[in-house]
C-alpha cells in the first residue's frame, strides 16, 4: 500500500485471501473505492511507494503462481503502466521507499533463490532501475569497529562465520570499501579502540588459532604491529580510550582455561602495556561491553557473562560500573537494561549518552532493544529498532552524528546488514516545569508527524508499559511505571512536527515523568522527568 499525497488517498493492490488478488483500491480517509482494470497480474508480497515528484505509485515483483516477479508498474490515479522488466532480481518480502531529497524510489530485500539473497540497493528513477549499493562485507559475528575521527571513516576488521576473517573495511556514511593491505591474522571477538591523541586504531587480541595476544595499530594507511608481550592473550574482553588520560583501557575477557572468564585491567600508551590494580573491581566476566563517557571522564562497563557448574550454565550479568581512571563504582539504577553478553555500547558525544543495543539475554533471546545512559538514569528512546542480534558490531560516527552497526548473529543466520541509528530523526521530548504553586510547566518536543495527533503520557515513576489490545498503538512500549499511569494530554504537533505548549498543573505533578506518543507512527520520546 502506497500513500498518493497529490491526491489524498491511500492505494492497495493485490495481495490474497486465500487465492491471489489483482484487485486494486483507493481509500480517502471515509470510504473505500474500487479502481480495478487491467494492470499487474495478481500477486502478494510485492513493495510500492508513491513517488512524490512524479506523482505516481511505483509497484515492483511479489509472488504470483510459485513464482517470484521482477516486473515494474506505475499507478497514476487513472490506469496502471507497465515500465519495466529489467532491474533488480526478482523477489519477494521486499521493501522500497520514495528518497525525495534524490527524487528516486528505493528498494532494498531478499532477491531470488531461497538462501541467495540479494542484499543489494537499487533505485528507480522512472526510467531506469541502478544498483546503488553493493553488499560489502559478507555476513560475520562477533566483529569489531572503530570511528577512526581523523579519517572520517568507520575501521571494520575481522569477524566470523564459517571461518575467521582477516579483511580491513572502511564506511563512509555511504558504502562499505574494502582496503587491500596486509594486516592482522585473521581473527573474531578482539577489541578495538581509536585513540585520538595520535590518530590510530589500537587492536588487541581476539581468537584465531587460539587466543591471541598481540596488539596493532591502524594509522590510516597501514597495519603495524606494536607489541607482544602485555595482556595474556584472550577474547571476547572490551576495550575504550580514555582521552582524559590518552591511554587505550583493556578489562577482562576470556582464554581457553577460564569458563568464568578473566578480571584483570590493563592500559596501553601507545609504546607499553601496564596491568592496572585497582581493589573493588568487577567481577571476572567476558562478552561485555564499555564505552568512554568523554563529558564526564569515566569508562561505562555494562554485563557480560560467566559460565558456571563446571562450564555448563551461562549466567547473564546485569551490573554496571564506572572507572574513572584510580578506582571502579558499581552503580545500581532502576530501572536498567535486562542481563546480556554479546550488546555493544558505545558514546553519543553530540548528546552527551551512551547507546546500548541488542545482545543475547535470558532464555537466549536475542534482543533488539536500545538504551541510553546519562550519567543518572538508563532511558529507552525508540520503541523499535533493527533486527535483534548479538555480538554485532557498533560505533559512533562523529562527522555524522550517528551509531553505526553491522553484522551480528540471530537465531536464524550470521547477518551481514548495515544499520544507522540516527538519534535526530526520533522524537525528542523536553521537559521544564515551575514548580512552585502549581506553576506552569512548559513541554516543548520535535520530530514527530508534521501536523499528526500525539498523546502525552504522564506517571510518577519510571518502568515499563505496554499498551493493551484495544487501543491506539497497542503494542507499543513505554518507559512509565503502570501505577496510576494517565493521558496528560492529546493535541497535534505542529507542521514541523514539533510544538511547545504550556500548561498549569497540580504541584504533585512536579518531579513525575512524561512520555510522548506519536499517534501516527506509534514512535515514543524519551522519558523526560518534570523537575
Amino acid at each position: 500500500m502506497a500513500y498518493d499525497a497529490r491526491r489524498g488517498v491511500s492505494v492497495l493492490f493485490g495481495g490474497s485471501d486465500g487465492s491471489l488478488l489483482r484487485d486494486a483500491w483507493e481509500w480517502d480517509g471515509a470510504e473505500w473505492r474500487s479502481v480495478s482494470g487491467s494492470g499487474p497480474t495478481e500477486r502478494s508480497h510485492h513493495a510500492m511507494a508513491y513517488d512524490g515528484e512524479r506523482g505516481v505509485a511505483v509497484l515492483f515483483g511479489g509472488f504470483s503462481a510459485r513464482t517470484r516477479l521482477g516486473d515494474t508498474w506505475e499507478w497514476n490515479g487513472v490506469s496502471w503502466n507497465w515500465v519495466a522488466d529489467t532491474g533488480p532480481s526478482r523477489r519477494t518480502g521486499h521493501a522500497m521507499a520514495y528518497d525525495s531529497a534524490s527524487g528516486v524510489t528505493t528498494l532494498f530485500g531478499v532477491g531470488a533463490g531461497f538462501g541467495n539473497e540479494d542484499l543489494n540497493t537499487w533505485a528507480w528513477n522512472g526510467a531506469a532501475w541502478k544498483e546503488i549499493a553493493l553488499r560489502g562485507i559478507g555476513p560475520r559475528h562477533s566483529t569489531r569497529m572503530a570511528y577512526d575521527a581523523a579519517r572520517g571513516v568507520t575501521l571494520h576488521f575481522g569477524g566470523g562465520d564459517t571461518s575467521q576473517q582477516g579483511e580491513t573495511w572502511t564506511w563512509d556514511g555511504f558504502e562499505w570499501t574494502r582496503v587491500e593491505v596486509p594486516g592482522p591474522p585473521a581473527r573474531s571477538s578482539h577489541a578495538m579502540a581509536y585513540d585520538s591523541q595520535r590518530g590510530v586504531v589500537v587492536l588487541f587480541g581476539g581468537e584465531g588459532i587460539g587466543a591471541l595476544g598481540d596488539t596493532w595499530e591502524w594509522d590510516g594507511l597501514e597495519w603495524t604491529q606494536v607489541a607482544t608481550t602485555g595482556p595474556a592473550p584472550r577474547w571476547g574482553h572490551a576495550m575504550v580510550y580514555d582521552s582524559a588520560r590518552r591511554v587505550t583501557v583493556l578489562f577482562a575477557g576470556r582464554n581457553g582455561s577460564s569458563c568464568l572468564g578473566l578480571g584483570d585491567m590493563w592500559e596501553w600508551d601507545g609504546v607499553r602495556w601496564t596491568h592496572v590494580s585497582s581493589g573493588g573491581a568487577p567481577r571476572s566476566r567476558f562478552d561485555h561491553a564499555m564505552s568512554y563517557d568523554s563529558a564526564r571522564d569515566v569508562t561505562v562497563l555494562f554485563g557480560g557473562t560467566i559460565i558456571e557448574t563446571s562450564c555448563k550454565f551461562h549466567v547473564f550479568l546485569s551490573d554496571m560500573w564506572e572507572w574513572d581512571g584510580v578506582s571502579w563504582k558499581e552503580l545500581i539504577p532502576n530501572p536498567r537494561p535486562f542481563g546480556r553478553f554479546g550488546h555493544t555500547m558505545a558514546f553519543d558525544s553530540a548528546r552527551v549518552v551512551t547507546v546500548l543495543f541488542g545482545g543475547l539475554g535470558e532464555g537466549w533471546s536475542y534482543l533488539r532493544d536500545t538504551w541510553e545512559w546519562d550519567g543518572v538514569e538508563w532511558t529507552q528512546p525508540v520503541s523499535a529498532t533493527s533486527v535483534a542480534r548479538s555480538n554485532h558490531a557498533m560505533a559512533y560516527d562523529g562527522l555524522r552524528e550517528a551509531m553505526v552497526v553491522f553484522g551480528g548473529t540471530n537465531s536464524i543466520s550470521t547477518l551481514g546488514d548495515t544499520w544507522k541509528y540516527d538519534c535526530t530523526l526520533r522524537s525528542r521530548l523536553a521537559v521544564k516545569a515551575t514548580c512552585a504553586g502549581g506553576g506552569p510547566i512548559r513541554i516543548e518536543w520535535s520530530s514527530a508527524t508534521p501536523g499528526g495527533r500525539v498523546a502525552l503520557a504522564f506517571a510518577r515513576a519510571r518502568g515499563s508499559f505496554t499498551i493493551p489490545p484495544g487501543r491506539p498503538c497497542a503494542g507499543a512500549s513505554l518507559g512509565l511505571g503502570p501505577h496510576q499511569l494517565q493521558v496528560a494530554w492529546i493535541g497535534r504537533s505542529d507542521g514541523e512536527g514539533g510544538r511547545v505548549i504550556n500548561t498549569d498543573a497540580p504541584p504533585a505533578a512536579c518531579g513525575g515523568h512524561l512520555q510522548l506518543l506519536d499517534l501516527t507512527t506509534c514512535a515514543t520520546s524519551n522519558v523526560a522527568r518534570i523537575e
